[in-house]
């Protein structure tokens, strides 16, 4: 218990001597995934690419940049869907090109994407979105979409 409180009564005689600063970091836009036309019978599914736009300011190197990706409001858990009234279609996200990592907030086989800062005070970044509708889904023609919640954590 003393080592607890030791550590503790240093840790917060280090933020008292060092002055605050305001790092910031904020969304500069976003570009959405606009998957077009969907042909159940295409062998491929159905491609899309948005982006993420952020800017940070006063992250020291070493801190961190973390970005989520909500599961959307049509889903079960990281099953994604796109809704038009009752009818769904399934689709997910991905960080990469290759789709081989779903992109979340790092839970249920997710990953969150991460930035670690290096020596420059600010930084702006464009992370790509990466959108997969698989072939095969017989759905009603109508217009299908979804909403997702991005979240920054630094």
């Amino acid at each position: 218990m003393s080592r607890t409180l030791g550590a503790l009564l240093v840790a917060a005689s280090l933020l008292v001597a060092h002055p605050a600063r305001a790092a910031s970091c904020s969304l500069q836009g976003i570009v959405p995934l606009t998957f077009g036309r969907y042909e159940a019978s295409a062998l491929s599914g159905s491609e899309a690419q948005g982006t993420i736009s952020v800017l940070c300011s006063q992250l020291l190197p070493g801190e961190s940049l973390r970005i989520t990706i909500g599961s959307g409001d049509h889903g079960s858990g990281w099953n994604r869907h796109l809704a038009s009234g009752a009818s769904r279609l399934a689709y997910q996200l991905y960080l990469d090109s290759s789709r081989t990592q779903v992109f979340g907030d790092g839970t249920g086989g997710t990953t969150a994407w991460t930035h670690t800062a290096g020596s420059q005070q600010v930084s702006s970044f464009d992370v790509p979105v990466y959108g997969h509708i698989p072939a095969g889904q017989w759905v009603a023609a109508g217009s299908y979409t979804d909403t997702l919640t991005v979240t920054l954590v630094f």
